[in-house]
């Protein structure tokens, strides 16, 4: 019975999660949501042998000393910058000259101001989070990650290509939203200590603190990206990102925060700017990025 109740209660708890986190909707009050919470914890707390790795109760873990190195599976380079018209422009004329073509298209993304994460899944459950580094090695920081409540610790069923998907790598931006950066700073102010620069060296500090209980305290947030997977290979970055969505992963649709910083801007939460879009010609391009 105990077993049965463990399950049922972490599939609901994960659900509203989900739902809280990554679209923005409270299916069940305050309160109701802490009694099933109080109920997880104490049953396995009574059946320790019984701890489910997607357990809610699991995403703070123990304190620890140093960060342990881990070899990326494919490099985890950096992107390039532009700044003008004239930088795009070139791009695309490489891209045309490189694949001796006009018939190609762009997926435009927005960059956020963030933090690069690589995160492994294994049978479909969280297994490791690892950042960029040097972008061969990175630090383990599997248990900073896992507080951040809108990633799954347990992935959608989904199929692609007829293969169920368990065992893959996805890259995202871990970042902390401008509103929330003023009020850790505001808070700071009060008690009389020293401001942070800005959200993203924030978001990097809070990354590599030793205590997960402190880091579950910050508002991180994550935007996903990238799917990597040796079950199968995908075509195209538009299918990428619908394969993330399915799978129930945030990639940038809706924020629950007001303001975000992107590479060069400051965005509301209900500006347009806050998507994807597949672009036929690099004009079109263009006109995302002026939007």
């Amino acid at each position: 019975m105990s077993k049965e109740r463990i399950k049922e209660l972490v599939d609901k708890i994960n659900h509203y999660d989900d739902q809280y986190y990554n679209h923005a909707t409270s299916l069940i009050t305050d309160y109701e949501y802490d009694m099933l919470f109080a109920e997880l914890q104490q049953l396995e707390q009574q059946n320790t042998d019984l701890i489910l790795p997607t357990s809610p109760t699991q995403r703070i873990g123990a304190e620890t000393t140093t960060f342990t190195a881990v070899q990326h599976s494919i490099p985890m380079l950096s992107l390039s910058n532009s700044y003008n018209e004239k930088d795009v422009r070139d791009f695309d004329n490489r891209v045309k000259k490189l694949l001796e073509s006009n018939d190609y298209t762009y997926f435009a993304e927005l960059k956020y101001d963030g933090v690069s994460i690589a995160i492994r899944y294994e049978d479909g459950i969280f297994k490791q989070a690892i950042t960029r580094g040097n972008g061969t090695k990175g630090d383990d920081v599997t248990s900073n990650i896992k507080t951040i409540r809108s990633l799954p610790l347990q992935v959608n069923d989904v199929y692609f290509n007829d293969i169920l998907l368990t065992d893959f790598e996805v890259r995202g931006e871990v970042f902390i939203t401008d509103d929330d950066f003023i009020k850790i700073n505001e808070s700071q102010l009060e008690k009389g200590e020293k401001l942070y620069s800005n959200p993203r060296n924030l978001a990097s500090g809070t990354i590599k603190l030793l205590n997960p209980n402190e880091v579950a305290k910050r508002p991180l947030k994550i935007i996903c990206y990238y799917l990597y997977s040796a079950q199968t290979k995908l075509s195209s970055q538009s299918e990428n990102i619908e394969l993330l969505k399915r799978l129930g992963f945030p990639v940038g649709d809706k924020l629950d925060g007001k303001n975000i910083t992107t590479q060069d801007k400051q965005l509301s939460v209900d500006d347009s700017l806050l998507r994807h879009q597949k672009c036929n010609d690099i004009d079109a391009v263009l006109r995302f990025i002026e939007r």
